[in-house]
C-alpha cells in the first residue's frame, strides 16, 4: 500500500473483481486506508451500453477512473445524458490514483474531479 493512495495495480484488481461481480465490492478494503467504503459507479456514454467507471473509497476519497468500459449487469449506472451536476451528486471529488510511471513513482492529481 502506498501512502499516496494505494498502488494502481491494487485498485485495478479491486475494479476487475467488482466488474465481474458487483456484490464482491462489499468484501473489499480500500488499498489506501483499509476502510470498507468502496463504491463503483459507471457513467453511460452510448446506446451500446458502454461508458466509463469510477471506483473510490468514501472514507479517504481516493480512487481510479477507467475509460471506455462495457457496463456490466447489476452495476450502478448514471444514465446517458446526465449533466455534470447530476454526476457530481453521486460521484464525489476524489484524488485520482494514476498508473505507476516507468520511473516506478506513482502519479496523482490532487483534487481532480472524476
Amino acid at each position: 500500500m502506498s501512502e499516496q493512495g494505494g498502488a494502481w495495480s491494487d485498485w485495478l484488481a479491486i475494479y476487475e473483481q467488482a466488474y465481474a461481480s458487483p456484490t464482491a465490492l462489499r468484501e473489499q478494503a480500500c488499498p489506501r486506508c483499509a476502510a470498507r467504503e468502496l463504491s463503483l459507479v459507471f457513467t453511460e456514454r452510448s446506446v451500446g451500453g458502454d461508458g466509463y467507471a469510477n471506483l473510490w473509497c468514501g472514507h479517504c476519497l481516493h480512487g481510479i477512473h477507467v475509460s471506455r468500459s462495457l457496463i456490466p449487469e447489476g452495476a450502478t449506472v448514471i444514465p446517458r445524458g446526465s449533466t455534470a451536476e447530476q454526476e457530481n451528486l453521486v460521484i464525489p471529488d476524489c484524488r485520482l490514483v494514476w498508473p505507476d510511471g516507468d520511473d516506478g513513482e506513482q502519479h496523482e492529481n490532487e483534487s481532480e474531479v472524476f
